[in-house]
This record gives structure tokens, sequence and C-alpha cells, in this order.
């Protein structure tokens, strides 16, 4: 009697060995994925030590790696330091140029409690809550300038930014940690703000300096300083380094000189053109109360910009002034600033004698084309033009309020729209997108404006002659 097995049995043995001999195989594979970093600190180690001195244990070091839910993994070194100190290092994100960058981190305790922080970090280096987290005020004001600020906007206004951040957001609150900045911190920094005192620099008149007492800074200027240090915080505040913006839970405060009217009355801008006859700036004067250009558009403008034959002004770039006298061309504000503005006959024959008298003075670069350079052609400081020229003016003409080159804009808007009764067609002039804003910013209606519009009314009213009061006693 045959007692042998049959066959099917025996392939299906051989089908069980094959299925163990893979898992088998699986293993391995698994186990030398999962020990590479140890085999790379092993064959990094000097060989010619003993081999108890290539252990881990003797190195200090032990592995942890963070799985994430996604794809990203991010690997971490816990290092006995001895006496119970620990240096947690993790793998931050690679820099944008493809380098390696990590973060290390101290810690003293147990092992065990090393190893629950060095997994913390790997925690928060997931959520990017670690990632180069800046520790006080100036080190978030030094990457909010670089990071956000820089790029993003034109160099002016980093410069202005930058200026305002170093004079008065620095030396009071610089040194402050983020975490230390309470509410309370940042309302002692405006109540300090608001009572500091600057010292301006004094002409020198016959070989001695004259010495001028330290003025208040202006409410417009806090409101600025508070601007740039509430940027800031938002900026922190949108990458996690803090929770809120402690700015938000201040009160409000009245600030001064909201009130004040910026455009010039009609007599006082009358007053101020007629003193400015003759005076070489003459032109530009006439530009900005006649069309309501920017000041930095002005001085940027070109003679080939003018379309003298069809009464057109074309507004295509601006002048930026720059520290240590560079200047650049840039282009407008906004896109709604690129535009043609009318030129008025009256205008057009003040710029055609302005023309003749560049000439004469030899004040004309052939290359720059500007309309209202110096007087050798190069673009102007509108400073200096402001007081040497402006302020002067004002004075002649008996102003006794600030007149600055934007008054001459405001004062365009104002009388403009109050002689037109068209505030779309004058903010459209002046470069604005929106007539809300040229009415909320830039109108000032004068008094006589003001009484025109209750004038209207009086059609509404009864005739003063009649006696209502008789006539129903009768």
């Amino acid at each position: 009697m045959d007692c042998r097995a049959p066959a099917p049995a025996k392939e299906h043995m051989t089908l069980i060995d094959t299925i163990l001999l893979a898992a088998l195989v699986g293993l391995l594979i698994a186990a030398y994925l999962d020990s590479r970093p140890h085999l790379q600190l092993l064959l990094a180690a000097d060989p010619e030590q003993p081999s108890d001195h290539r252990s881990l244990k003797a190195l200090g070091y032990f592995f942890a790696r963070k799985r994430a839910t996604g794809a990203v993994k991010r690997s971490g070194t816990l290092r006995d330091l001895g006496d119970g100190r620990w240096q947690l290092r993790g793998e931050l994100p690679k820099s944008l140029n493809g380098r390696r960058r990590r973060y290390t981190r101290n810690f003293h305790g147990t092992k065990r409690e090393a190893e629950r922080a060095l997994a913390q970090l790997l925690k928060e280096i997931e959520t990017q809550t670690v990632l180069e987290r800046p520790v006080t005020v100036n080190d978030l004001l030094d990457r909010w300038l670089s990071e956000e600020v820089e790029p993003t906007v034109r160099h002016a206004t980093y410069l202005d930014y930058q200026r305002k951040a170093n004079t008065y957001v620095r030396p009071l609150i610089g040194d402050v940690k983020l975490v230390q900045l309470t509410s309370v911190k940042v309302e002692q920094f405006r109540n300090a703000l608001l009572k500091r005192r600057i010292h301006t620099a004094g002409k020198a008149r016959g070989g001695k300096k004259k010495v001028q007492e330290p003025a208040k800074i202006s409410h417009t200027t806090v409101k600025s300083a508070l601007k740039v240090l509430s940027m800031s915080l938002n900026y922190a505040r949108r990458h996690k380094f803090i929770a809120s913006n402690p700015l938000h839970d201040l009160k409000r405060v009245k600030w001064q000189g909201n009130g004040k009217k910026k455009a010039l009355a009609v007599d006082e801008l009358t007053a101020f053109l007629q003193a400015a006859q003759g005076n070489y700036w003459f032109a530009l004067f006439a530009m900005l109360s006649n069309t309501g250009i920017r000041p930095s558009e002005a001085l940027g403008l070109k003679w080939g910009d003018i379309d003298w034959e069809n009464g057109w002004i074309s507004i295509e770039r601006k002048l930026t002034l720059l520290p240590g006298g560079v200047f650049t061309f840039d282009d407008p504000k906004t896109e709604d600033s690129k535009r043609t503005v009318p030129l008025s006959p009256k205008l057009a024959t003040i710029l055609q004698a302005h023309l003749k008298r560049q000439e004469e003075l030899r004040a004309y670069d052939e290359e720059l084309d500007l309309v209202f350079g110096d007087l050798s052609g190069q673009p102007a400081d509108s400073r200096n033009v402001l007081r040497r020229h402006v302020k002067p003016i004002a004075k002649r003409a008996g102003i006794k309020r600030s007149v600055t080159l934007y008054s001459l804009r405001y004062s365009f808007m104002t009388h403009s729209t109050n002689m037109s009764r068209a505030p779309k067609l004058t903010s459209r002039v002046m470069g604005h997108k929106t007539v809300t804003f040229s009415e909320d910013v830039y109108n000032d209606p004068d008094d006589e404006a003001l009484r025109e519009s209750t004038a209207h009314m009086d059609a509404f009213l009864p005739d003063p002659d009649v006696d209502s009061e008789g006539e129903e006693a009768a």
C-alpha cells in the first residue's frame, strides 16, 4: 500500500514556504532602512577606537523621527551632554537655495523628559512656529523690514518705515521681548511718544550755532510711529509669533489737528499766487493749483509729456528722492494715477513763459527734459522749494497758517468741486480711484459753499412778510 502524500499537498507546502520567505525578506529590508541613521553614525566614527566607544550610547546620540500625516517627515537628534543636559536638534525645511538648516535647543532634565521635549520640538517645526522666531521687538523689526517691506514696496517707502522704526520704536521698546509686549507696554510706549521731545539742529549764524529748544513730537508723527509698530506686530501675528496684536486693544485717542483746514481759502490762494509772480517756481505753483497733480508728479514731468496742440498733460512718472542726493523716476502711486489732465489756455501760456526762462538761464537739460528742474536742469528737491520759496511767499501774502505744496492740491479739489459741482471729474483729474476718497480726504468746503448749501432751501420757506399768526387770529 502506497502511503506517500498526494502531489497537491506538496505544492501547497511550497506556496507557504514562498510566502514566509518573502515576508522574511521584507522584514530584513525594513530593518535595514530603519537602521540607516545608526549605520551612518557608526561608519563616521573613528575605526581605530575600540568598538565599545563606537556604540550609539557612548557617542551620546539618540534618534527620533516625527511621522506627519502627509508625506513630509521631520527628523531630530537627542545628544547627551552629561549632568542631565541634553541638546535637541531638529531638521528645518531647506532654504530657497537648497541648503540644509537645523534648529538646536538645549534642555535640562531626565532622558524621558528630553525625549518628550524633542517630540514637541519636532511638532513645532512641523507647524512652523519655531522657524527663526524673533525674540525682541528689534528682531521683529529687522525681519519685518527685510522680509515683507523691502520686497513689496517702493524703496523710498521702505526707507521711511526704517527711519521711523529706528527713530521712535527701537529706542523705547526695541529690547522688550515679544512675549512680554502686552497692552500695558504698548500703552506706555504711546504715552512716552506723546511726552517725548526731540532736538532739532539750528542754523549757524555768524559762526555760532543757534540753540533751539527741544520740541514735542506732533500727533501726526506719533500716529506714524504707532502705524509702523502695528504693521510689524500684524506680521508677527500672521506668522504665529504672537497670538494677537496688543495695539488693537488700546483705547482710541482723539488726535489733534484732524479738524484743521488744509485747503487755502479763495482769498488766500489768490494772494499766494499773486505774491509768487516773478518767482522761478511760479509755473510749478500754477500747475499744482490748476490741475491738482501731486508735487512728485509735477517734478517728474517732462516737456515731451505736454500735448500743446490738443491741450493735454500726460502723467507717466513721479520723482523719488533718496538719501544722499540720489533720485529715481518711478511709476505713479497707483494705476489710476497714470492719466491725462487738461491743459487750460492760461496755464499753457505760463508754461511757455517758464520754458523761455529756462533757456535764458540755461536751466534746461536736454537729456532729462524736465519741466520743473532746478537751475542746472537736474531734479529738484521739494523740501528746498518748500523751505526757500513756499514759506517766504506765504508770509509775504499774509497767510498766517502753514502752507505746503500739497496745500495747492487740496485747494484744487475744494474750489474746483465747489465751482463745477462735479466731484467725479475733479477726482479723476487728481488720479483718485474713488470719489469717496477725494471727498473725505481732500474736499474742504469753504464758508461760501456752506452758505449756498442752505440758501437753496429758502425756496421751501414761506414769505416772511406774511403774518400767518395774524391771519389765523382773524
